[in-house]
């Protein structure tokens, strides 16, 4: 399997809607975010020396916050821990990628997608050594087996880039649960 390029397909069953157009932009406590009707999304954090743990807020203006967008502390060797609140249903591209010092991630069941390598080069991700490393509500974000075909455990519901750069794996059996790639 190749890289993350490409749109895969996703059938996330979310409560926002995820088509309406931004209202405004803000900051708050170092965090920007979109607001859009029903939701806010997070889209960068301005303290990128602030080391150790970082709870993600549950809102801003009274938005929830859905959505951890891409690339948003992409790179920030100062994060050692973050927990992601339970309004959170999508994790974007690259959101932390090589933080390095990362080592702890509290991900809530809410979370049905997680982008591209949105963990990877982290310590966290890179400590984790199930065959199946499956987070949040079904989301396989990483396999660590050596089969070249792999049968989906039931409780996967969406794929992350868990099959990425893998030169071993040939064929994929999916079950009807998953939703998306």
């Amino acid at each position: 399997f190749s890289g993350c390029k490409g749109g895969g397909k996703s059938i996330i069953k979310r409560e926002y809607d995820f088509s309406s157009t931004p209202i405004k932009t803000g900051v708050k406590d170092g965090f920007s975010y979109i607001l859009y009707e029903d939701h806010s999304e997070l889209i960068a954090y301005e303290n990128a020396t602030t080391a150790g743990e970082i709870a993600i807020p549950f809102e801003f203006e009274g938005k929830p916050v859905a959505v951890l967008g891409a690339e948003v502390f992409m790179g920030n060797d100062y994060i050692k821990s973050i927990t992601i609140p339970d309004t959170v249903v999508s994790i974007g591209n690259y959101a932390f990628f090589r933080c390095s010092n990362l080592e702890k991630v509290v991900i809530p069941t809410s979370v049905e997608r997680i982008g591209c390598d949105a963990f990877a080069s982290t310590a966290w991700f890179n400590a984790l050594d199930k065959e199946f490393e499956i987070v949040g509500n079904g989301v396989l974000i990483k396999y660590n087996g050596n089969d070249e075909t792999v049968a989906l455990p039931k409780s996967v519901k969406y794929i992350s880039s868990a099959f990425k750069d893998n030169a071993i794996v040939s064929d994929i059996m999916f079950h009807s649960e998953v939703t998306g790639v």
